[in-house]
């Protein structure tokens, strides 16, 4: 990879007060590229004979105590102890996928095109093999409601694979890139399990394997549908698109808020010790948004600003981003990355926004990224004393801080007049 003084000084775009996050990119870059793109995953640490005994407990909220507990501890603990593999996250290749493009779309340097090309030629021949439409899932095993085996593909890993395809096409105009996007709305149509619940509200499963209602991931298949049938003139994949974004808005509750359980599942919320969070909010807002930008849907723009006033009143405290609703600890890399990509993305473009924005960058920065250039995975309270989980996960920190950056440049990037 060229240096990093060389690549700001070809950009003319390059502010002084943006360098610092531009060597912090040039940083988690290099990391990635030493190391063929691979790491732990936070749920790796999860994935192991420990945690197949304790999900076969038939008591579940005897199972749901313990797993906490034995998560707390684990994450003290050295990785080596478990041996874990280092596993390339078809999940984290999408969030590079995307990144490269946006640093492309600012910078017009080809090196960041042939990174983006070469990830998305990996995913390509990465493919899942249980379907024959393109999606990707996990490389680990993983519970939910039921065991889902790794590899199985995803809706919400899809999308996001999904996001990064279409980014490049947009760049690239090559028809390999589009079709990639076609076939995946194909899976979200024909693979996935979509409830037909009536004539105007569907809701699609988060794997083939399950029948759940997840709202978040009901709205990525929406959102992804919605935009690449506005690009091809696909009425149907719109139609069906639109069915989606109304019944996860039927969820809506009168606060502004989307639960991550929908109606159907709302039994499995009594066993859950937190049904919205940061993340999840983050993405449902902005899926919200991106989907009125397409449609200009009156009734969604009402959706999404109601959800983005609750989520600014409950989810932050000045800086502090609060990973559950006022609730301050335990300070989690993943709600971070969120709340520069969510505000990045839903804000206006003007000073104001970008120094609000710019906040949150800077106190993300200065409590979790270390000397190295990695993120940490949290902070963590018991009573009054504050403590770090120092623990770097490639998909959940990395990738995610990744794209976060190249999202808040990408979007508040100095105009050519300027």
């Amino acid at each position: 990879m060229a240096s990093y003084q060389s690549k700001i000084n070809k950009s003319k775009k390059i502010k002084s007060e943006d360098e610092e996050l531009y060597f912090i990119i040039y940083k988690i870059i290099a990391t990635f590229k030493n190391n063929k793109y691979s790491g732990v995953d936070l749920y790796d640490l999860y994935d192991n004979r420990i945690f197949h005994f304790i999900n076969k407990i038939p008591f579940i909220i005897i199972r749901k105590i313990i797993t906490k507990l034995v998560k707390n501890v684990i994450l003290f603990l050295p990785e080596k102890i478990f041996n874990h593999k280092r596993n390339i996250n078809p999940k984290a290749m999408g969030l590079i996928l995307k990144s490269y493009c946006n640093l492309y779309n600012i910078s017009n340097d080809q090196e960041y095109l042939e990174n983006a090309k070469a990830i998305a030629s990996w995913l390509i021949a990465n493919k899942s093999k249980s379907v024959s439409n393109y999606s990707w899932g996990y490389p680990f095993n993983w519970y939910s409601k039921i065991f889902i085996p790794k590899d199985t593909p995803s809706s919400v890993v899809t999308s996001i694979v999904g996001d990064g395809f279409f980014s490049l096409y947009k760049i690239t105009d090559k028809k390999i890139y589009m079709d990639v996007c076609v076939s995946i709305c194909e899976f979200f149509m024909n693979d996935l399990n979509m409830d037909i619940i009536d004539n105007d509200n569907v809701c699609f499963s988060y794997t083939p394997i399950d029948n759940f209602h997840v709202n978040n991931a009901n709205l990525f298949c929406a959102e992804f549908l919605i935009r690449i049938g506005k690009e091809n003139s696909n009425r149907h994949y719109v139609n069906i698109g639109r069915k989606a974004v109304q019944y996860s808005i039927s969820e809506q509750d009168e606060q502004g808020y989307i639960l991550y359980w929908g109606n159907k599942n709302k039994n499995y919320m009594k066993y859950s010790f937190s049904n919205s969070d940061h993340y999840h909010s983050g993405y449902e807002i902005r899926l919200l948004y991106k989907i009125y930008i397409l449609l200009k849907d009156n009734d969604i723009k009402n959706s999404y600003l109601r959800y983005y006033d609750y989520y600014k009143k409950y989810y932050y405290d000045n800086e502090v981003i609060m990973i559950k609703p006022n609730v301050k600890y335990p300070i989690d890399i993943h709600a971070c990355s969120e709340a520069i990509i969510c505000n990045s993305i839903v804000n206006k473009n003007t000073k104001q926004n970008k120094e609000e924005t710019l906040k949150y960058v800077r106190w993300i920065n200065e409590k979790m990224l270390t000397a190295d250039y990695t993120y940490i995975y949290q902070i963590k309270s018991i009573f009054g004393i504050t403590y770090k989980i120092r623990k770097n996960f490639h998909r959940w920190g990395q990738a995610w801080m990744l794209l976060a950056l190249t999202e808040y440049l990408y979007k508040y990037q100095p105009d050519d007049s300027e």
